[in-house]
């Protein structure tokens, strides 16, 4: 079907994002998506919820598509219902669909960018995690998050490691 004046042609789009990009439109909610990961590990729980996050990754990527900001906010609120939900943020699929279909001042790269840089932390003895994320992550990504984390936390040089920290372990 070739588009004309009065047809949109989204052959690229998954049917689910422009249904409930629909939904939205007409009934001013995002379709729920279960945000209670009822899962028994610590992989379980980040494989659901990524589930959830890809979903609204699309969304959101969708909205950007549409230039619709108030789509977009409502996808990004319900981005950030859902991580208070899970006890969890996006990972590394959602995160490559969010930073292949946004432009740079995206305020969900914002969004992604701090909160890594006010919550990551070593949680690699855990297994899956911030530490995993952060390999598994665009560049792109890793820049804004090295950025914000400039920005967000004070210059304490008093506290870096002496010299000694950096020796390597002699052998005899």
């Amino acid at each position: 079907m070739q588009a004309g004046p009065n047809i949109i042609d989204l052959p690229d789009d998954p049917v689910d994002v422009v249904s409930d990009y629909i939904r939205w439109l007409y009934y001013d909610t995002i379709p729920d998506k279960q945000y209670e990961a009822v899962a028994n590990t610590r992989e379980e729980k980040a494989e659901e919820s990524e589930k959830v996050f890809v979903v609204l990754a699309e969304a959101y990527v969708f909205g950007e598509k549409m230039v619709d900001m108030k789509y977009k906010n409502a996808v990004l609120q319900t981005i950030f219902t859902a991580q208070k939900a899970f006890g969890w943020h996006m990972g590394p699929e959602s995160l490559k669909i969010v930073y292949k279909g946004t432009p740079p001042k995206s305020p969900l790269r914002r969004l992604i960018a701090e909160n890594f840089a006010y919550m990551a932390h070593d949680d690699s003895g855990k297994g899956v995690g911030w530490m995993q994320y952060l390999e598994d992550c665009p560049r792109e990504a890793l820049v804004d998050v090295a950025k914000i984390t400039v920005k967000v936390r004070p210059s304490r040089p008093d506290y870096s490691p002496g010299v000694g920290s950096y020796f390597e372990e002699e052998q005899f």
